[in-house]
């Protein structure tokens, strides 16, 4: 299981501004876009919700991205198999998490980050958004999920109750000749955060299912 997360030690820091510069700019945009002085300073609080435990289903390896034509996938690789185990250390891997009801996948923990320019070079993302950056960025649809886990109640080889490499392709379980809905895979520039949108897929105890 994941609980809330521990301060992150050892990791850069990005984006960290004086707070009286920040107001500074703050207030220069106001002048700019009414065209008159600021007239007060609004203090916000917003509530925030999330679970703060949650059940952990692997490790993240890989993320295949469908290309805009449908015809082919670019992966992102986190972690490559060293053998039968990953390349990086437990800590340092993204955790793929859900929520209790197995409705939502999640990632947790470990480097995230996504190099824009490197994806623009791709076809993943727009090379506008180099210039025009946004918070939250569209990535693709995901063709297929890559992670490492173990699973002891699964008929098959017995390496899998030690752990081994799974992927899962969202989508490709027909139901009345339809198939499922791939998630698409959000990226949040601002805190390095991958996030899944939407997806028919739910997580049970054969795997991820759509």
């Amino acid at each position: 299981m994941s609980r809330s997360s521990k301060p992150n030690t050892g990791r850069k820091i990005r984006n960290v501004k004086n707070p009286d510069d920040a107001m500074r700019q703050a207030e220069d945009m106001v002048r700019r876009f009414h065209g008159r002085e600021p007239r007060d300073v609004i203090s916000i609080i917003e509530t925030e919700h999330y679970d703060d435990t949650l059940p952990v289903y692997g490790q993240l390896l890989e993320l295949n991205i469908m290309t805009d034509d449908g015809k082919a996938y670019v992966p992102i690789v986190f972690a490559r198999m060293n053998g039968n185990k990953p390349s990086l250390a437990l800590p340092e891997m993204v955790q793929v998490c859900g929520d209790v009801g197995g409705h939502n996948l999640y990632f947790k923990d470990g480097d995230q980050f996504l190099n824009m320019e490197k994806l623009a070079k791709l076809g993943l993302v727009d090379p506008e958004c180099l210039e025009n950056p946004k918070d939250i960025i569209t990535i693709g649809p995901v063709w297929s999920i890559v992670y490492f886990t173990d699973k002891h109640h699964l008929e098959g080889p017995k390496y899998q109750k030690t752990g081994a490499a799974y992927e899962h392709q969202f989508g490709e379980e027909a139901d009345k000749g339809e198939y499922g809905e791939q998630p698409t895979l959000l990226y949040d520039t601002r805190n390095s955060r991958l996030l899944l949108s939407g997806g028919s897929y739910t997580v049970t105890e054969n795997g991820i299912k759509n």
